[in-house]
């Protein structure tokens, strides 16, 4: 497995512990639709959350959580609608972004709602 793939999937691990040491239930980890796949799936307070998880070794190239570009976005977004879809969710929807840096020591931040669907 080449190092970005070991390095995103650490990442994802990590991010799953956080959001159940703050109490969501995680529904699902790499939901695949067509092109799309969102990282995690999770429920908290009557919301779905929509989650995507970026991780760096360091900040070297920039924060993870601005390598989600509006095209990444959208992906998601259409990922998620299959979803809902398939699933009859009901509950408030977020999109958020957990970013992560490895070193020089672990760094994890939850932007919730980091973005929304354009109607």
């Amino acid at each position: 497995m080449a190092q970005h793939n070991i390095t995103g999937k650490k990442g994802e691990d990590l991010a799953c512990q956080f959001l159940l040491s703050k109490g969501y239930t995680i529904r699902a980890c790499g939901w695949r639709y067509l092109k799309g796949e969102i990282d995690i799936i999770a429920s908290k307070n009557n919301y779905c959350h929509f989650i995507e998880v970026k991780t760096r070794m360091n900040n070297d190239y920039g924060a993870p959580h601005e390598a989600v570009n509006p095209q990444k976005e959208r992906l998601i977004i259409d990922t998620a609608d299959a979803y809902i879809q398939e699933n009859d969710i009901e509950d408030e929807i977020s999109f958020d972004i957990i970013s992560i840096r490895l070193r020089p020591t672990l760094d994890i931040e939850h932007y919730i709602d980091a973005f929304r669907p354009e109607f």
